[in-house]
């Protein structure tokens, strides 16, 4: 019996979004990364000083860039397979962001 084996490759996500946001407080971000952490909790996660997430067909990544008295800059880039699919997740985690910034006051 003969086996064949083929190699697979993981392609590269052929689209990227970043978006740069701001939060007045870091407990709210805090906040805005426990929700999405929650929100995404069927997903192969990655938590350490920047929250990874892979879903079906692409991936994001929520990075502090730096925290300014107690304001919080941060970077959220989705990369996808198809621009619809990274543009619904980018709606996706904005709307997170909103909810948690309405909830507190911002």
């Amino acid at each position: 019996m003969l086996e064949k084996t083929r190699k697979m490759r993981s392609k590269p996500f052929q689209h990227h979004m970043v978006k740069t946001m701001h939060i007045n407080n870091i407990q709210n971000y805090k906040r805005f990364i426990n929700w999405v952490s929650g929100d995404f909790d069927l997903y192969l996660k990655l938590e350490s000083k920047e929250l990874n997430v892979h879903f079906p067909g692409g991936k994001f990544k929520i990075k502090k860039l730096e925290t300014v008295n107690d304001s919080v800059h941060f970077e959220i880039e989705v990369s996808g397979s198809s621009k619809n699919s990274g543009q619904r997740m980018m709606d996706r985690i904005t709307n997170i962001f909103n909810h948690v910034v309405s909830l507190n006051g911002e």
